[in-house]
């Protein structure tokens, strides 16, 4: 059986705040054809597809600036809200297997843990290999999941493949605001 025709997720209309509520234009903004973050916010919401999936390609450019971390989650089991320290907006984030995106060279997690480097599942498991090109360029990255066995691509090479433990639910994909700027482009995904 092969692949559904691709959706190209490129307008604030096939987005949604993590919880599920309207595009955050506070916290995400459309520019030259990117989606991108803005930092230096006291409240910050990750943002999710309006397609959910089980099993899925999804494929996808994005850069970060320099000292920034950032990451694609899948297979999402909640989400968190709670208020920032200020009382001014909530946080939002989802819960669930993260590809990591980070700044592999300045970022001080990923400099002090390789399970927290570009391509890793966050916290859990270290990439094979560092292929991510240097904070302010352009990297390509594929993430492919049956809903048990996952992989995680940068720059056309393989960096993880993993099984999970029980199969996933329908989820969406969900793109981390970490406070910190991170631009994305050419996004598809495609049911498997």
């Amino acid at each position: 059986m092969g692949l559904a025709p691709a959706l190209l997720l490129g307008g604030s209309d096939e987005w949604l705040a993590v919880d599920g509520t309207p595009f955050p234009s506070e916290n995400w903004k459309w520019e030259d054809g990117c989606l991108r973050t803005i930092a230096g916010l006291t409240a910050f919401q990750d943002l999710r597809s309006r397609q959910e999936f089980i099993a899925v390609e999804f494929t996808f450019e994005w850069k970060l600036a320099m000292g920034a971390n950032s990451g694609v989650k899948y297979h999402i089991e909640k989400v968190d809200v709670w208020r920032a320290p200020d009382g001014k907006g909530f946080h939002k984030r989802g819960r669930g297997p993260e590809f990591q995106l980070a700044d592999d060279e300045r970022e001080p997690h990923a400099i002090e843990d390789a399970r927290c480097a570009t391509g890793g599942l966050y916290g859990k498991l270290a990439p094979e290999k560092r292929t991510s090109r240097p904070a302010g360029t352009w990297n390509d990255a594929r993430l492919v999941s049956d809903g048990l066995h996952v992989e995680h691509w940068v720059n056309g090479i393989r960096v993880l493949a993993y099984q999970r433990d029980t199969k996933a639910l329908p989820g969406p994909i969900v793109l981390q605001h970490h406070n910190s700027e991170a631009w994305f482009r050419n996004m598809r995904l495609e049911r498997r």
